[in-house]
Order: C-alpha cells, then structure tokens, then sequence
C-alpha cells in the first residue's frame, strides 16, 4: 500500500549549547506535536551531534537524526554537510524541507540530480533572523557581506518564505531591493508569506513578583547592545528599587553582570518552567537597533 503521508526533513537554527532550550527547536517541536495527530506527516528533525539534548516531551514519532554541526552561528549558516545530507535523502523519500537556516535554501532546493522541476522536492524557509545594514559596526555581524547574499539567494529559489514578523520580512526586501532587478524582487515577494505563531497551547500565568522585575531573556550579544542596557540599569538602580532576572540559555558575558546587585541569574530545563518565569516579571526589555 502506498504511503499516502508527507515526508518533511527539519533542518533547524542553533543558537545555544543546550538543544532543549534552543527557541527554534522549542517552536519545532510545539508545532511538530500538534501536526503529527493529524497522521498526515512522517517529521525527520536533525540535530547537533555535538550540542547538549535529552529526550523531552517531543513526540516519540518524530525521527531524531544526528549530525555534526560547527559551533558558531556565523559558520553553521555556511556550512552544508553534503556527504550526510545525500545519505539522509538515499534513505528516506524526503518531499519537504522545512529549513530554517535560509541561507541553505537554494542548496537543498537543486540537490537533487534532476531535470524536472516539477519532480524537486518542495523547500520551505523559515526566517527568523535577518544580516541588514541596521546591525551595529562594532559588531562581528555587519562585515557578513556573503551571510545577507547567502540569506537573498537562499530565499528566491525556495517554494515558501515563512516570517515570524513583519519587521524581519522589511529588513530582508530592503537589502533584496540593493541586488535584485525589479522581476527578481517580485518573484521573491511572491513566495513570501507573514504570520505571527508557533504556540499550539495557552500560556498560563502566574502572579507577579512582589518587586518590579524585569526579564531579560536575550543574548548577551554584540548586537543586542546588552552592555548599554545594563548601563542603564545601573543609573536606574541608584534611584529605584528592582530585579532584573537574566535567563541563562547561553552562558557567554555572564560574569559580566552576575554580581551586579539588581541581578538573577536563572536557568531552566523546561520550556515549562521557563514561561512560568516570564509570567510572573513585569516587563520584557530589549536594545537592539537591528
């Protein structure tokens, strides 16, 4: 009997050393979860052989492929391992892509030994993150020249682009606009779609902290203007009485500001736990001019 289900191949984002808390990973597998009911789709998710993860509440239908990843962001967009992607397709009858370094996209959309286009297996891009002229020059981010045109390329040959904003849709037509011709950018334009999701459940809440608290649940990273944020918080905290909880998905410049008096530092296995915390603080901050 034919399998009349869809084969869809994850290729997922890491930003963090611990998979579990990974946000890409977490937004797989609430969706995964709920689409695998449905028994229309077989999900094959791959995964960093050598990043931290422990089997949680991910469905236990969903196949668990692993393999070697390069630790920093900037090299895992560029890396593409063809040797174990081909003996993944050898393997398994792969109809879908859901990819979610998009600068890849192009790579898996023509991996295939074939001459019909119709016969291609379709390629979905998930962007979440966009190279664009706003980041900062003292940031290792701006120079990357070969990630924004990687990310344009990446994105014009794929059957979908899916944005989590309309902000992170702008930034990538306004880099798009410098390189394309006018028929390019439609074509691109035209595969793009924008919606605002990922959580299948009900967030619960919880009371709030008795002091005012902040949550600072981003990276300590160049881009992220984390340094002048906490500036701030230091003249703040000469006047007013508050808590800033960081969340500690990455470990890196911690030591930066884990003695500062206003500090907690909190760390969480589960997802759970983690958006009980968000729940209970009463303000969310960011710095980022990207």
């Amino acid at each position: 009997m034919q399998n009349t289900k869809l084969n869809i191949l994850i290729y997922p984002m890491f930003s963090v050393d611990n998979m579990n808390a990974d946000s890409n990973y977490i937004i797989i597998k609430q969706l995964c979860n709920e689409l695998i009911k449905t028994n229309n789709y077989n999900f094959f998710l791959i995964l960093d052989s050598n990043r931290k993860y422990y089997q949680d509440d991910i469905d236990k239908n969903i196949k668990i492929i692993k393999m070697p990843f390069p630790r920093g962001k900037k090299h895992q967009v560029i890396h593409f391992n063809t040797n174990i992607i081909r003996e993944i397709f050898k393997k398994y009858a792969i109809d879908i892509v859901w990819n979610n370094v998009v600068e890849r996209g192009h790579h898996f959309k023509y991996f295939q030994d074939t001459l019909l286009e119709k016969s291609r297996m379709k390629v979905f891009n998930y962007h979440h993150y966009v190279i664009h002229r706003s980041l900062e020059h003292l940031t290792s981010y701006l120079p990357c020249k070969h990630i924004m045109l990687d990310q344009i390329i990446g994105s014009m040959t794929v059957d979908i682009n899916y944005f989590h904003t309309q902000h992170c849709y702008n930034m990538l037509m306004e880099e798009a606009e410098d390189i394309l011709n006018k028929k390019q950018l439609q074509l691109l334009k035209d595969t793009c779609k924008v919606e605002i999701g990922g959580y299948c459940n009900r967030i619960k809440t919880d009371e709030k902290y008795h002091m005012y608290t902040f949550i600072y649940n981003h990276r300590l990273d160049g881009y992220k203007n984390w340094k002048n944020t906490f500036e701030m918080f230091d003249r703040l905290y000469e006047k007013y009485t508050f808590k800033v909880i960081v969340t500690a998905g990455d470990k890196g410049n911690l030591g930066a500001i884990e003695n500062k008096p206003y500090v907690e530092i909190k760390s969480f296995s589960l997802h759970s736990d983690y958006l009980k915390e968000l729940s209970k603080c009463h303000a969310n901050v960011i710095n980022s001019r990207h």
